[in-house]
């Protein structure tokens, strides 16, 4: 562009000769803002020049005032495009211009020049949607008024006494008709919206939204169905706010399209499927009512789920966790399902206050006192750091029981054999005849709970713990004259009560919520050396049941075969100590298994397809060796023992989404139950309980000094037998169960 602007001077050359020489400027095409490509020339301005052409497209021309004497350009540029925008201007001795027309058709510029009288004079102007606006350094200015003397304003008109309370009279009217009209207004409004934004969902009500689109943050929406008597409702409602990120995890699986080219996965019979999105797409009371009646009439389901406020809701993220009030609902299985729903409300002791708290702090110290130790402590002072850990911990279960479970513990407990229920049923029908007690179903059903739950460490208060029950139940005061006469006659059958009060119960399965997972419920008195398990949700639990008992030869129906085992022993080879201490144990198993040595996917995957038993002793859970992922896509058919530091252990996400961790990779793909660890817990204690277990597992403890006595046949009994193991309680309440109630069966070697 340059050389073409050389050019044209050159060319002009000669018919210059003679005439003043204009030096001729311009800005490349592009600089000017908003100016597109278009061209630029330049050329000789005229001797005089008092005009500016029209630009294309202005439709008017700009028309500095008439100088006394000639003016010559100095400067002068012109671009444009075929869009209709364009720039140009000019600088000369006496007078400026500059204007521009941009692609929404707004025009802006301004122009300077010298008046008469030798002054600078300066405009700039606009001409957008707007209209025309200028600005200019000699626009005439009006002349101010001058203030009048307040005498001589007119004065307003001064109402009469009557007038003004009629005045005012009015007014209040006015206002009250439209204060009521705007509430009006508001309410339909709302309303309106709120139908509106329903019908968008497809939904009658909110009600059938919070039904469909389940949040553990609308878990108080159906709740006051409980109170009205629908408990049936209550249970089912909060069963959807139960590990919802699972369900969406399992149904993406279910859903998926089929497998790609070179994608490996075990596919399911599709009625199995079908059964599965069945389940899942569970979202009224009948059909949970349905998932209950379909287990085993043995197994009673105990939903934990946190009541939470409005105020521990928006709680700062990081200041220090409350304990919030519970819903205990509770559901004995089987054809006929019994539903109690129960609210529990927060510790009023302050001291207690903070249970979850106080949990997370213990979890944070077991590292440093435990596990690590702490740079220069003596042994002596380790040792104390773990007492005092120890201490702390028991001092955490007893106030579970005793500030914040109270006598709403009964309801933890499994359900009676057939034959001592029958005597319960005499003893609870005796005791409503003989004081002529109207009690509906899921009162009786509290009623029997308060008067079989074990004592235990409560012997001295039992008679308080069931007086305080049984004035719950009716609705009575602690002194009134029907509840001291009904804890009489239970005190006058203790000698049958107390049979069943010691007696071996039926499965417990434990559905947490995220608050509530990290506590050592099964530490809680009523539930030491009872058979206790842990589920994500009453989905999942219907998800398993349904998967193994179509089988005929998963472990659920034929049982766990321990002869049919396979170990992986300290894959990386760094646990000396571990690998000696269980050598021995493991040899006498006959399982095939794998030590200090990293496996490969296929071989951990299909010691989880091939074996009843599959038994993990090394750091951590495992998945370092086979990703959740990938665990994901095996038919998972063994008994899994993890026997590594925290290897069951839930990871909070967040307030809203549920904890996750490597056990729900596993019920993903169907394992039947997984044992492990809540927390890290020291090499030497767990090679102890690892030891004990195999020990029971191949019913060989006459060489042993375990402290389990008989072995149980049931999985989650050994297990709970366990926990007296370890020398430290808080490693014995490390020890947790999650899936089915499994039994154990013994074949002979071949």
């Amino acid at each position: 562009m340059k050389a073409l602007v050389l050019l044209v001077l050159v060319s002009l050359g000669p018919a210059c000769l003679g005439r003043p020489t204009t030096v001729v400027q311009f800005s490349p095409v592009g600089n000017s803002p908003g100016i597109a490509a278009g061209f630029a020339y330049a050329f000789r301005a005229p001797a005089s020049a008092n005009m500016l052409p029209a630009a294309p497209g202005s439709g008017r021309s700009l028309r500095p005032p008439r100088l006394a004497g000639p003016s010559i350009f100095k400067t002068q540029y012109h671009s444009q495009d075929e869009l209709g925008q364009y720039a140009f201007g000019y600088v000369g001795d006496a007078s400026t211009a500059h204007e521009v027309r941009t692609s929404d058709g707004a025009v802006r510029g301004s122009y300077t020049y010298l008046d008469a009288d030798g002054q600078l004079q300066t405009a700039n102007y606009i001409a957008d949607h707007k209209g025309f606006r200028v600005e200019a350094t000699n626009l005439p200015t009006a002349p101010l008024p001058e203030d009048p003397s307040p005498s001589l304003l007119p004065q307003p008109v001064q109402a009469t006494p009557e007038v003004a309370a009629a005045t005012a009279a009015h007014l209040r009217a006015f206002a009250e008709v439209k204060a009521a009209r705007s509430s009006v207004k508001m309410t339909q409004t709302v309303r309106s919206l709120t139908d509106e934004i329903l019908a968008k969902l497809g939904a009658t009500s909110l009600t059938q939204v919070t039904s469909t689109l389940p949040s553990a943050l609308t878990s108080g929406v159906h709740l006051n169905e409980a109170e009205a008597g629908d408990e049936e409702e209550a249970f089912h409602q909060l069963s959807l706010t139960h590990s919802t990120l699972l369900h969406h995890r399992v149904a993406q699986r279910l859903y998926r399209p089929k497998l790609q080219d070179g994608e490996t996965s075990v596919e399911l019979p599709e009625e199995v499927e079908e059964g599965k999105k069945v389940i899942l797409s569970t979202t009224s009371k009948e059909e949970t009512m349905n998932l209950l009646r379909k287990l085993p009439a043995e197994w009673t389901v105990v939903q934990i789920t946190s009541l939470e406020d409005s105020e521990e809701r928006f709680r700062r993220v990081g200041s220090p966790a409350t304990t919030p009030g519970l819903y205990l609902s509770r559901c004995v299985c089987g054809p006929s399902p019994s539903v109690v729903v129960q609210t529990v409300a927060s510790p009023k002791n302050m001291s207690v206050s903070s249970i979850l708290q106080e949990m997370t702090n213990i979890k944070s110290d077991i590292k440093s006192s435990f596990i690590g130790g702490t740079s220069g402590d003596s042994q002596q002072r380790i040792g104390d750091k773990k007492e005092a850990l120890n201490f702390r911990m028991k001092n955490l279960v007893k106030s579970m029981e005793v500030a914040w479970l109270r006598h709403w513990c009964c309801l933890l407990v499994g359900s009676l054999h057939p034959k001592e229920e029958k005597v319960l049923e005499k003893v609870t029908s005796h005791i409503v005849s003989a004081h002529k007690l109207t009690l509906t179903d899921s009162q009786k059903q509290c009623l029997k709970c308060i008067i079989s739950c074990p004592v235990g460490e409560w012997e001295g208060e039992v008679e308080e713990r069931i007086r305080a029950g049984v004035a719950a139940v009716l609705g009575e005061g602690l002194r009134s004259r029907v509840v001291k006469d009904v804890c009489s006659s239970i005190k006058k059958a203790k000698d049958v009560l107390t049979p069943l009060r010691k007696a071996t119960r039926n499965p417990l399965i434990l559905v947490l919520d995220k608050s509530t997972v990290v506590l050592p419920w099964e530490m809680v008195w009523v539930l030491r050396n009872q058979p206790v398990t842990r589920m994500p949700s009453v989905r999942m639990l219907a998800l398993l049941y349904e998967h193994h008992a179509n089988l005929a030869d998963s472990v659920l129906v034929q049982g766990v075969d321990v002869k049919k085992g396979f170990y992986l022993l300290d894959p990386e080879g760094n646990l000396p100590r571990t690998q000696e201490r269980l050598k021995g144990v493991l040899e006498m198993t006959h399982w095939p298994g794998i030590t200090a040595r990293v496996p490969s996917h296929q071989e951990f995957s299909s010691a989880l397809v091939s074996n009843d038993v599959f038994l993990y002793a090394g750091h951590g859970s495992g998945s370092q060796y086979l990703p959740g992922e990938l665990v994901e896509k095996v038919m998972c058919r063994a008994l899994v023992l993890l026997f590594g530091c925290s290897s069951v252990r839930l990871l909070p996400r967040g307030r809203i989404p549920d904890p996750w961790g490597v056990v729900m990779h596993y019920f993903i793909a169907n394992c039947p139950c997984v044992v492990g660890m809540l927390w890290e817990v020291t090499d030497r204690s767990i090679d102890h309980l690892t030891t004990e277990m195999i020990m029971a597992l191949q019913n060989s403890l006459k060489e042993s000094t375990s402290a389990q006595g008989n072995v149980p046949s049931d999985v989650a009994l050994l297990v709970a037998r366990s926990r007296d193991l370890p020398k430290h309680y808080i490693m014995a309440s490390a020890l947790c169960v999650y899936g089915l109630p499994l039994h154990l069966v013994h074949t002979h070697s071949p």
